[in-house]
C-alpha cells in the first residue's frame, strides 16, 4: 500500500515546518537526541554549505550570491541531491537551533 505522500505527491511547506520542528524537539532531547549523526542529516549538510558559502563571500556580493553559493557547495556534497530545496524548514526553524549556528572561524572580512 502506498503512503499518503507517495499517493499525493510531495509534503506541503506546512507539513515540512511542522516536521522539522518536532525533529529539532527530538533531536535536542539528551536522551534520544544523541543517536542522530549530525553528518548524515539534509539540514546538517545545507548550514555545512552556508557556512562554507560565507567563509568564501567576495566584495560586492549579497545574500542571493551566498545562497547561490551555497546551493553549488550543497550539489557537490549532496550524494545526489542537487539542491536544497528546504528553505522554510531552515528559516523558521532551524537556523536558530545551537547545533546549527553557523560559526565563522576566519578573519573577519571588512
Amino acid at each position: 500500500m502506498a503512503s499518503s505522500v507517495e499517493a499525493r505527491g510531495a509534503w506541503t511547506t506546512q507539513e515540512d515546518i511542522v516536521l522539522c520542528q518536532s525533529w529539532v524537539n527530538v533531536s535536542h532531547c539528551l536522551v534520544t537526541g544523541n543517536e542522530m549523526k549530525f553528518s548524515h542529516i539534509e539540514l546538517g549538510k545545507w548550514r555545512n554549505a552556508l557556512t562554507k558559502a560565507r567563509e568564501n563571500i567576495r566584495s560586492g556580493q549579497n545574500l542571493s550570491d551566498e545562497i547561490i553559493q551555497a546551493q553549488v557547495w550543497f550539489g557537490a556534497m549532496g550524494q545526489g541531491k542537487k539542491s536544497f530545496l528546504h528553505h522554510e524548514c531552515w528559516e523558521e526553524v532551524v537556523k536558530d537551533c545551537s547545533r546549527f549556528k553557523i560559526i565563522l572561524i576566519g578573519p573577519l572580512v571588512v
